[in-house]
């Protein structure tokens, strides 16, 4: 390369140089007068908004929100997920990340600090557990049950009417026709409404319709009224 080229080489870059320059000021130029426009129209609402996802930082920098397009979650001041809500269902956690309450297609389910189920609700009914995971009550179509630690039921009540147990002998029952209450063995000791008595030597089978009665535990009448 001569000496001529070189100059005339030079001379070009320079000019492409220049025009650059001026490109990139005309550039900024634009750029800057979008702003202010925006900036003096606050007013203009864009009609659609396109984005992958969205998110909420708050003053600490901390992620409180987010949505895309498998839901949205919220956490809070420490960064913990509390709520999630997707199409399988909504679940909510305490602060420390453990879920507490579940809701689907299937129901809504509780849960203790150690995510042990204690509740569900669904179209069968309500069901209860204890810290032990027994099954302690449930109530559905049929009625309402209760039943001790063990498993045991100790309460029950429908359209018959309620009953009372202990070590799974009825001690007491009310229903339609009146209360009956039985001892420890479930030998019947007294009735109030309907009474009905059986009398041992002949085997006569007595029915009053309204009356009380007291039985001793061998199940004869030692009281009645009326007579």
């Amino acid at each position: 390369m001569n000496v001529n080229e070189l100059e005339s080489r030079l001379e070009r870059l320079e000019r492409e140089n220049r025009w650059m320059k001026r490109a990139g000021f005309a550039v900024v130029g634009v750029a800057l007068a979008v702003a202010l426009i925006g900036a003096a129209t606050p007013d203009v609402i864009p009609e659609v908004i396109h984005a992958r996802r969205f998110r909420v930082i708050d003053e600490n920098g901390t992620l409180r929100a987010a949505m895309n397009a498998d839901g949205i979650g919220y956490g809070d001041e420490k960064g913990n997920s509390r709520v999630v809500i997707t199409a399988a269902g909504i679940t909510y956690s305490d602060e420390s990340d453990t879920t507490r309450v579940a809701v689907n297609a299937t129901g809504i389910s509780y849960f203790d600090e150690k995510g042990k189920t204690r509740a569900w609700m669904d179209t069968d009914g309500f069901t209860y557990f204890d810290e032990k995971g027994t099954l302690r009550a449930w109530m559905d179509a049929d009625g309402f049950t209760y039943q001790v630690e063990t498993g045991t039921p100790s309460a029950w009540m429908g359209a018959d009417g309620f009953t009372y147990a202990e070590k799974g002998k009825a001690r007491a029952r009310m229903g339609a026709d009146g209360f009956a209450y039985a001892d420890e063995k479930g030998k019947l000791r007294a009735q109030i409404g309907v009474v009905e008595t059986v009398y041992k030597d002949t085997g006569k089978e007595s029915r009053y319709p309204a009356g009380v009665a007291l039985f001793d535990e061998d199940g004869n009448v030692i009281w009645m009224a009326p007579q």
